[in-house]
């Protein structure tokens, strides 16, 4: 346990503050005891709390993360979210009543769907892209000047089902924000700055360090490749910098892929990430910012990608043996098909198709 705040967006009043203090000392508590998670005032026994909720809490594009903005990934902000629904939770004078603003950009991005799988899978694949910026965005900036040095994720999961924001669903399923949260977080990492168009190579290690390669690879809806270009670099502990740009984004025409392969001295594949760029570009209206949200004045494009022709899919099941009576399994997934498989997920069923969960964790 870090730490216990005593309120959320609020503190409580001088009384109730004095109550918890007294119980925490009763307890020998040896954790801080913070006034709240905002900068909403506080009480004089606790002091400031030295945290920032400024969102924000609804749905932003990848490139929110990348700002110059001191709202983007800055400072340590102590409630962040990228994606949102707040079902059960809001009054009819909320900013989070509906999903309108939700609803609005994943049209506006992926297209209007055309089915209720069709919006899991958009619902998934946005969570997704914000979901890991907002991760990388902050590792990018950790020793920057005026470094953001963290943040707390809201949120892990509900008690509810729910599409959007939770990292697990109701049923205990990973959604595609777990995915996000979970690529943009690897200790060595290769990120892509949507605003300048370059490579971030991330050392979140404290004893990581030598010689690395970056093959960076823009690879078209058709599988051609666009262009291609390999970095090498040196890595330290606890730093991450820009080390080049990526090639041909020119020559997108409506969206492409961007691969970015790391790998030590070795060899040996450290991280893969892979991206989605489009020929028209997320911009932001930062003078029109609220605490929960930053509107849009052009989007990406995706829509394309619902005239991808079929994958065809494969999966190898390697056992690996078995660790206190649990079965290890390595499966592998290739894609058969001459054109790009986008956004491939697994499930995990019992022999009566029911799911098993938690879900598969997948490299």
């Amino acid at each position: 346990m870090l730490a216990f705040l005593v309120g959320s967006d609020y503190w409580p009043d001088r009384r109730a503050t004095a109550t918890y203090v007294e119980a925490s000392n009763d307890l020998n508590w040896q954790s801080p005891v913070i006034s709240s998670a905002a900068k909403r005032g506080f009480s004089e026994v606790l002091g400031p709390s030295g945290l920032d909720m400024n969102g924000p809490c609804d749905w932003v594009p990848p490139k929110y993360w990348w700002g110059h903005r001191k709202v983007a990934a800055f400072r340590f902000g102590s409630l962040l979210g990228a994606a949102v629904g707040l079902y059960h939770m809001s009054t009819n004078e909320s900013s989070f009543l509906d999903r309108h603003i939700y609803d609005r950009e994943m049209f506006r991005r992926y297209g209007k769907p055309t089915c209720f799988e069709n919006s899991l899978l958009q619902a998934q694949m946005i969570d997704y892209e914000a979901t890991r910026t907002e991760f990388e965005g902050y590792q990018a900036k950790w020793n920057a000047v005026g470094p953001a040095t963290g943040f707390t994720y809201w949120v892990l999961k509900k008690a509810w089902p729910s599409l959007h924001w939770n990292l697990f669903d109701y049923y205990l399923h990973p959604a595609g924000s777990y995915f996000g949260a979970k690529v943009g977080s690897r200790t060595e990492h290769v990120a892509y700055d949507y605003n300048k168009g370059t490579v971030y190579l991330i050392n979140h290690s404290l004893n990581r360090e030598g010689a690395r390669s970056i093959d960076i690879e823009l690879i078209g809806l058709d599988d051609r490749s666009l262009a291609k270009r390999t970095i090498s670099a040196d890595t330290d502990p606890n730093v991450s910098r820009s080390v080049g740009k990526v090639p041909g984004l020119f020559k997108i025409k409506d969206a492409a892929f961007l691969r970015l392969l790391l790998r030590d001295a070795q060899g040996s594949m450290l991280s893969r990430n892979v991206y989605w760029p489009s020929a028209s570009a997320d911009e932001l209206d930062w003078d029109e910012s609220t605490w929960f949200h930053t509107p849009q004045t052009s989007y990406a494009d995706f829509t394309t990608f619902d005239k991808l022709k079929a994958a065809s899919i494969s999966a190898i099941v390697d056992e690996k043996g078995t660790n206190n009576s649990n079965t290890i399994l390595n499966i592998t997934s290739h894609n058969q098909a001459d054109v790009p498989a986008l956004f491939i997920r697994s499930n995990l069923v019992d022999g009566d198709g029911e799911d098993v969960t938690p879900g598969l964790v997948v490299e």
